[in-house]
């Protein structure tokens, strides 16, 4: 069952901006692999007030799978922690 945390995180990226690695309560988890990377846009909205997100899940180098996202301002938030979605 996915865990609830909406922390904000900070985000650490390589050379071509790729996130590598993230912080979360005094912690670094370094991201072995990044199972999805979509935008959403809220179109329900004028263009002016529009949110603008980049939603990303990954697999960290301990085996945990999180649930990351970017508001326009690039400010990182930790959504959620996710089972792991290879169980059957």
């Amino acid at each position: 069952m996915p865990r609830f945390i909406s922390e904000p995180v900070t985000i650490q990226r390589d050379s071509e901006g790729s996130p590598i690695a993230f912080r979360w309560r005094d912690e670094v988890y370094h991201i072995d692999d990044v199972l999805s990377d979509y935008r959403r846009v809220d179109f329900n909205s004028r263009w002016w007030l529009r949110r603008h997100q980049r939603r990303l899940v990954v697999r960290t180098d301990n085996g945990r799978y999180f649930e990351l996202y970017a508001q326009r301002a690039q400010s990182w938030i930790l959504y959620q922690e996710l089972d792991d979605p290879f169980k059957g």
